[in-house]
């Protein structure tokens, strides 16, 4: 008979649910930013070819997240290694519109870059996350979480599809709404 734990404490519910809603989270903004590929493209005027180059950014960054991860949450913990990564993260997105907007290709690979450097260690800090939910809990938890990621790359594709529907700028740095709506 497996053994019983004991029901998560408030503050532990609080816990599973932050770590919830950030998998959502993390499914959204990749998401949404796949679905504005065509538009940096676009407005950084190269073909397909090169900005499979441009891309390349975040699979590098990506993979040296994925490889800092490990060593970086076990001297600081994952929750400062989430906290952390996700502000790479955006700050690596905000490059990306950057780079979109003044169309420089290598700005907008480097913003990558520091994407996939912020979703990668987020990631395996948030699995880090789960895992220990999930022994607290005493039962699986880590599907759920995945769920939620893939939850949030649905609505993520929906909010970029409108985007690209009502032809919002990729930048939209706050100069950007009065020529949009013109």
């Amino acid at each position: 008979m497996p053994i019983q734990s004991p029901p998560l404490k408030r503050g532990e519910r609080g816990w599973k649910a932050a770590t919830f809603v950030i998998f959502v989270g993390t499914g959204i903004t990749y998401a949404s930013w796949v679905t504005r590929t065509p538009a940096i493209r676009s407005s950084l005027g190269v073909g397909t070819g090169d900005i499979g180059s441009i891309i390349l950014g975040l699979s590098i960054g990506s993979m040296a997240g994925l490889l800092l991860a490990g060593p970086v949450v076990a001297r600081i913990g994952a929750r400062h290694v989430i906290t952390a990564a996700a502000t790479v993260a955006s700050l690596g997105l905000f490059t990306v519109g950057l780079g979109s907007g003044v169309a420089i290709a290598a700005l907008v690979g480097l913003g990558l870059a520091f994407t996939g450097a912020g979703f990668g260690m987020c990631e395996v800090a948030l699995n880090v996350e789960g895992a220990a939910i999930e022994k607290r809990m005493g039962r699986s938890f880590l599907p759920s979480l995945h769920g939620a990621f893939s939850l949030g790359t649905l609505a993520g594709a929906g909010l970029g599809a409108v985007a690209e529907l009502l032809d919002v700028p990729v930048p939209c740095i706050s100069g950007c709404w009065p020529s949009w709506s013109s």
